[in-house]
């Protein structure tokens, strides 16, 4: 089996473990490595934080309906009182809100109207 099958497989179990952890559309991560799942307009998503030195990094796997087995991971780094918000590339149809006060991340979730989010970009 291949390194990226293997994670790939790995992203999937993981999705799956969490699977139901999300409250419409929104969760808090309070602690180091706590991981919570968000389940909106197709796209599985699992996310947990790194405490580093400077920062808290976040940590999101996510898979589509449509490819399930090819899911994708991004990371970012997040000083106390910074927020961010974007769509994952060829998903416009949900906007991703990411903030973090103190030791607690938020995560959001929401539909988004197609036009308006194709306005936006370009």
């Amino acid at each position: 089996m291949t390194r990226t099958a293997t994670q790939a497989l790995f992203a999937a179990f993981a999705i799956s473990l969490v699977a139901g952890s999300a409250h419409a559309g929104e969760i808090a991560l309070e602690r180091e490595l706590q991981g919570a799942s968000l389940h909106d307009g197709g796209i599985d998503m699992v996310v947990y934080y790194l405490d580093r030195e400077d920062h808290l990094e976040v940590v999101a796997t996510y898979a589509t309906a449509e490819v399930p087995e090819a899911p994708a991971r991004l990371r970012m780094g997040l000083m106390d009182g910074d927020e961010v918000s974007f769509a994952l590339p060829g998903e416009r149809h949900v906007q991703y809100s990411f903030a973090r006060e103190g030791q607690t991340v938020r995560v959001e979730a929401r539909a988004t109207n197609r036009e308006v989010a194709q306005a936006v970009t370009e």
